[in-house]
């Protein structure tokens, strides 16, 4: 977060353009929305293979009733600008932030694509996998690609190497490792930022209606 701040100009900048910090940060937003919708979807999150609304296919992870942890690209701008205004630096200097827009299980989300898809489960092809195995996959496939004797910037171009990344993600974002669950850390920190919760239902809604 320190590296991030460091990219903007000078807090004195700000002052001096634009009367005061607060006000110059809320007006760069718009802009840091557009940087940060870029950086939040790179080849790896395009190539997401587990859930896709057009072809009808989802994968359940385990018994599907693990919860995850989720953020709309507007809702992580928000945050990154919140944590950046000059009354929250201090808070969240080198602190580990948790905020979100809301807490799903898979089975919750299949529930609501059926439900404005008008579906049912014969219109989806869908799959179980074990999480897992699913990071035991991604990690083997990693080591081996990282040990081929390739340089770097060869072995990490390559479909098995960034399917095994692909794979660890996914497998953490589902749940190994509980590195994505975590909606009792999120309170403290929404309200000091001044960020609010969605609707779960609802951004299924939305995203339905414009896909």
């Amino acid at each position: 977060m320190d590296r991030l701040r460091e990219c903007l100009p000078p807090t004195s900048f700000y002052y001096s353009s634009h009367g005061n910090a607060t006000a110059a940060l809320h007006a760069f937003e718009s802009k840091l929305t557009d940087s940060v919708t870029q950086s939040l979807n790179p080849p790896v999150a395009a190539g997401w293979p587990h859930w896709n609304l057009k072809k009808r296919t989802f994968t359940i992870f385990d018994d599907g009733n693990t919860p995850f942890e989720t953020s709309t690209i507007d809702a992580a701008a928000r945050a990154v600008v919140s944590t950046m205004l000059p009354e929250h630096m201090e808070s969240t200097r080198n602190q580990f932030v948790h905020v979100h827009s809301a807490t799903y299980t898979p089975n919750q989300l299949l529930g609501y694509l059926k439900k404005y898809t008008n579906t049912t489960d014969a219109d989806w092809s869908i799959k179980y996998v074990k999480i897992g195995e699913l990071a035991a996959q991604g990690q083997k496939a990693f080591r081996e690609e990282a040990s081929s004797g390739a340089p770097p910037e060869v072995f990490t171009k390559t479909p098995k190497f960034q399917g095994a990344i692909i794979s660890m993600i996914s497998a953490g974002l589902m749940g190994n490792g509980g590195v994505n669950q975590f909606s009792d850390k999120t309170g403290y920190w929404m309200e000091e930022l001044g960020l609010r919760e969605k609707d779960a239902e609802e951004i299924v809604r939305d995203i339905v209606a414009v896909a």
